[in-house]
């Protein structure tokens, strides 16, 4: 009779453990899409910044060309060529994706692997259970407990360690994905630099034409003076 009590016991603790796995994944699975969800944002702003930056661009390498000399279009050319593109980034999101992916995948064997072997357990506790009906001394009673209680410690444990590797691994993409976004958001900065420095320095070569002309008008008006 006590064989069988302790038998149901660990009958409703395999049962708890399986329902707290079955959460524990389904908890992931919410991270995971609350992660990708974030991530699309993210670079849906970020492309949609890129394609003002390059119609930005765009404009100041037209009127460029009409007020800058040609050597200072070829300048800014090849700084613009230098910075990150849409397509670039287009990229980094289908990287980070693949990425995501490969972690979802990962995640997933674990748990299958946790659930076989609790699959395995569960086997061996019934094949315990089966045993116990033959067994005939208290002795032989009390080594059957220590045997479930280990195969139940070993559950835990496997199921411990499952979830700290899948926080690690979810942990390290995220890392990896801010870092991204942060070099998306200087390279956005640089652009805007450029943008600046091109302003300026149409600005600073229409101060110069209007200097100049005023120059050459002087001298004409000296030169009138003197055949006077």
């Amino acid at each position: 009779l006590k064989a069988e009590i302790d038998t149901k016991a660990t009958e409703k603790a395999l049962t708890a453990l399986a329902l707290e796995t079955s959460r524990d994944k389904s908890a992931m699975q919410r991270k995971h899409d609350n992660l990708e969800s974030t991530c699309n944002k993210r670079f849906e702003k970020n492309e949609a910044k890129a394609e003002q930056l390059q119609s930005k661009i765009y404009d100041c390498k037209v009127e460029l060309e009409t007020k800058a000399a040609q050597r200072t279009v070829d300048v800014l050319t090849t700084r613009v060529d230098a910075c990150a593109t849409a397509v670039e980034l287009a990229d980094a999101k289908a990287e980070i994706k693949t990425r995501i992916d490969e972690l979802e995948k990962t995640n997933n064997e674990r748990h299958e692997r946790s659930e076989a072997a609790q699959t395995m357990n569960t086997k061996r506790i019934v094949a315990l259970e089966q045993q116990a009906q033959t067994l005939a001394t208290k002795e032989e009673v009390k080594q059957l407990e220590g045997r479930m209680n280990s195969a139940d410690e070993a559950q835990v444990a496997e199921t411990e360690a499952v979830e700290k590797r899948s926080a690690k691994a979810l942990e390290e993409a995220t890392r990896k994905l801010e870092a991204r976004h942060a070099k998306a958001e200087e390279v956005a900065d640089q652009h805007w630099q450029h943008i600046r420095n091109a302003e300026e320095l149409i600005r600073t070569k229409a101060d110069r034409e209007s200097v100049q002309r005023d120059f050459e008008q002087a001298a004409a008006n000296l030169a009138a003076l003197d055949k006077r």
